[in-house]
């Protein structure tokens, strides 16, 4: 599944001073970004290193793009303009927005330091640790490209259902990722007598940071639920 899209026509090409046009093209490129770590964790699985570094080079001018849209954005919102939503509660989103890219950069760039093989064993829970960050980064993804349609039929009726639904798959996306971290965790600290001791060490970050995607992806959804309540 891809996260980016083609921009859609309505009220956010109706209004081009509106920041809800740059909320969704700074999305799409955090969603980039998301979909670049995913071909980086394939490369990863097949012990593709180079191309695992070469992934990791992608996402990090992407995040980089995205950063640039973030400031872009910023300075527009500062101007005076009417808004139908808080300024505040606004640019609290666009961070949370940044803030999952930031981390797809940093998962990246982990594991460009050392090459990592993942235990064979373990396979299995990493895939299910990845499909969960993965997911639940898409999904806060999805809930941003809504905003359009939200804010057409003003924040409420059948839209906001599927909102709603959106936001409780995310969660529950981000409630397996901490239940898949957990697990990988206890069971590579098993791996005491077989792995080196910086694998081991490399491997908690990892999972660590990997965690950290969904519990950004959480985040937004409460930046979100705020910006529209």
């Amino acid at each position: 599944m891809n996260c980016y899209y083609r921009p859609m026509a309505g009220i956010a090409d109706l209004f081009p001073r509106s920041p809800l046009k740059g909320m969704i093209e700074h999305i799409d490129m955090v969603g980039q970004c998301v979909d670049t770590l995913e071909t980086l964790f394939t490369a990863l699985k097949a012990g593709k290193q180079a191309e695992v570094e070469s992934l990791a080079i992608t996402i990090q001018e992407k995040e980089e793009a995205a950063d640039q849209l973030k400031k872009d954005l910023r300075k527009s919102v500062q101007k005076p303009l009417f808004l139908p939503v808080d300024k505040a509660e606004l640019l609290s989103l666009l961070s949370a927005q940044d803030n999952i890219a930031d981390v797809a950069q940093d998962i990246a760039q982990l594991f460009c330091l050392r090459k990592m093989t993942i235990p064979q064993d373990l396979m299995g829970e990493f895939i299910e640790l990845e499909a969960a960050i993965l997911n639940a980064a898409r999904k806060a993804v999805e809930t941003i490209r809504s905003l359009a349609n939200l804010f057409e039929v003003g924040f409420k009726g059948p839209e906001t259902e599927k909102v709603a639904l959106i936001l409780s798959q995310l969660e529950a996306s981000e409630d397996d990722a901490d239940k898949w971290g957990l697990s990988f965790t206890k069971h590579i600290l098993a791996k005491e007598g077989e792995e080196s001791p910086v694998s081991i060490m490399m491997w908690m970050r990892i999972i660590k940071v990997m965690g950290d995607l969904g519990n950004q992806s959480y985040k937004l959804a409460g930046r979100f639920k705020a910006l529209v309540d």
